[in-house]
């Protein structure tokens, strides 16, 4: 399906961890969005979510307390 719209990402939350350096970052859970107008009004279409660093570094879910940096391999605990 062809979807002629405006893109954008929003942001779902954030999490507040500490890296392997015991440095504070900040993760953002962000979704993809296609919000287009139609006969019916204007439509949201969502789209997968992601989670990432406030730099833009894609970041992978572990588990409820843990992350992990995609392209580093770094750890992040959850400080929450």
């Amino acid at each position: 399906m062809k979807m002629d719209g405006k893109t954008s990402v929003e942001t779902l939350g954030e999490r507040a961890c500490i890296d392997s350096n015991g440095l504070p970052v900040r993760l953002y859970e962000r979704r993809h969005l296609i919000v287009t107008k139609t006969a019916a009004g204007i439509r949201r279409y969502p789209g997968a979510r992601f989670w990432c660093t406030g730099e833009g570094a894609a970041v992978r879910l572990i588990d409820s307390s843990m992350f992990e940096v995609v392209d580093s391999g770094e750890l992040l605990v959850v400080m929450e």
